[in-house]
């Protein structure tokens, strides 16, 4: 049965965009509340917000392949490449989503500027570190080590073990 990992992985993605909306909106009123927009403050914390959900939602993804894929092969890859895509998709979203969040923080004027080109490089940052995650997965630095063989095909395990008792104990009414 073919499983969509790119579907799994929006989903996971999709949960995590509501939880950033409402981080950024508590944020925002403590911010707000500190006189602390239109300040590099917020940015900052718009897109560290960002990235921990973000984080968590790959967390996820990785730990559902983890624990169905039971050998890593063709569909093992397939997965790996899902999810990276995935990953790209929702950094493409991230600047719409937290555009908001970034309007009420930067500078008037500056939604071009400086402060918006360095937000900008700490999102792509941030997708790199995701990116990272998912290619430390995909090696096997940090997935779940694949079923032994017997723990696979138990039937098969059970069949061939007692094929080989019953030829050994032929063998050793042979030899006495």
């Amino acid at each position: 049965m073919k499983r969509d990992y790119r579907a799994r992985a929006d989903w996971h993605f999709a949960k995590a965009d509501k939880a950033i909306t409402a981080d950024c909106d508590a944020m925002l009123a403590q911010h707000a509340a500190a006189g602390l927009l239109q300040s590099g403050a917020t940015l900052k914390k718009s897109v560290k917000i960002w990235a921990n959900r973000s984080e968590e939602a790959v967390t996820g993804v990785l730990a559902e392949m983890g624990s169905v894929i039971e050998k890593r092969d063709k569909e093992w890859s397939q997965a790996i490449g899902s999810v990276k895509q995935a990953i790209e998709a929702h950094r493409l979203k991230a600047e719409d989503q937290l555009g908001r969040y970034f309007r009420m923080a930067a500078p008037p004027g500056d939604m071009d500027g400086g402060a918006m080109k360095a937000v900008r490089g700490l999102l792509d940052a941030a997708a790199q570190g995701l990116l990272g995650q998912v290619d430390s997965f995909g090696d096997g630095w940090t997935a779940p080590r694949p079923k032994k063989w017997n723990e696979r095909h138990p039937v098969a395990f059970a069949v061939i073990m007692a094929i080989i008792g019953a030829a050994l104990a032929l063998a050793g009414r042979a030899a006495f």
